[in-house]
């Protein structure tokens, strides 16, 4: 599931009543693959309810200031995903042009 958070009863019901044991929480935008993190099968529904997952082999994420540098965590910041070469016009001039925000 993806688009937005999911209640854990909403997860339970499409477990248990429509047979889909095995459906994930997934994050991402068009732009980026669509998919870039994603919640493991295996992962106790409690987890994939309150988390969007693991970054996804086939991308890079970094989480950045508004100024494009590292932040450690804990810290406000901007989610940046490795893609196409475009920069969206609201992007920070110091991201390079792989980055996409999301």
């Amino acid at each position: 599931m993806a688009g937005s958070p999911c209640p854990i009863e909403v997860m339970k019901k499409v477990q248990s009543q429509m047979n889909m044991g095995e459906v994930t929480i997934a994050y991402g935008m068009t732009e980026t693959s669509p998919v870039s993190t994603q919640c493991a099968t295996d992962d106790p529904v409690e987890r994939r309810v309150s988390t969007v997952g693991q970054v996804l082999p086939h991308l890079e994420i970094k989480i950045v200031d508004p100024e494009g540098r590292a932040v450690p965590r804990g810290a406000p910041l901007v989610s940046l995903t490795a893609s196409g070469p475009l920069r969206p016009p609201h992007a920070p001039r110091t991201m390079p042009a792989s980055w996409r925000m999301t």
